[in-house]
């Protein structure tokens, strides 16, 4: 299998841009493959976050035979992820534990791998299928739900915290490979227009 792509998508016109660009530049910085694209808002940002496992299906086809690394736009990449060089599974992400809010076992969505195979296609189809039948609850915990059934098919392994670091939450972590700075927090609550969709608007990779 080929080397792994990091991918990410972020909508345009709602404040969100800057934050696709400095990904981008800190992806080029570091000589990874990526492909980044801007997109129309799909009217708010829960159907937004839920285009998340959409797009991840499509990079499976688009980018044949190699991994793919989801990693949230409003991340940067601090240094070489080469845990994907030579991970094994079919998908991984971060579980973490929230001691201080009693919440255990939360499934971070922000960075995640998925081999490029029929089960991992699978996997997504069916998040895709969740995520319709139940619109409005949150894409990780339609996720969650997805991986409960998939138990025993799909081989998961649990990411470091490092690659799913979350700037403010998780100080105690150190020396992050992607860095997380939850953008939705400031613009969650904005309102967004409702606009047609363009899915092939590819910016350049990066701006100097």
């Amino acid at each position: 299998m080929g080397k792994f792509v990091i991918v990410s998508f972020f909508t345009k016109d709602n404040g969100y841009e800057n934050d696709g660009w400095k990904l981008m530049d800190s992806l080029k910085a570091l000589k990874v493959d990526y492909y980044v694209e801007a997109i129309n808002s799909l009217g708010d940002w829960m159907r937004n976050a839920h285009y998340t496992h959409e797009f991840i299906r499509a990079m499976l086809e688009k980018f044949l035979d190699r991994p793919i690394v989801w990693t949230d736009a409003d991340s940067v990449l601090r240094r070489y992820p080469d845990l994907f060089d030579t991970i094994d599974c079919d998908f991984a992400a971060h579980v973490h534990d929230w001691i201080r809010w009693r919440k255990m076992g939360e499934l971070l969505c922000g960075t995640m791998y998925f081999a490029n195979n029929d089960l991992t296609r699978g996997f997504l189809d069916d998040c895709i299928r969740i995520d319709k039948e139940f619109p409005n609850r949150r894409g990780a915990i339609n996720l969650s739900e997805a991986l409960k059934a998939w138990k025993g098919k799909l081989r998961f392994q649990e990411l470091p915290p490092q690659y799913c670091k979350i700037y403010d939450l998780m100080r105690d972590v150190p020396d992050p490979v992607f860095e997380h700075f939850q953008a939705s927090r400031r613009f969650r609550q904005r309102p967004v227009a409702r606009v047609p969709v363009r899915l092939n608007a590819e910016l350049p990779q990066a701006r100097r």
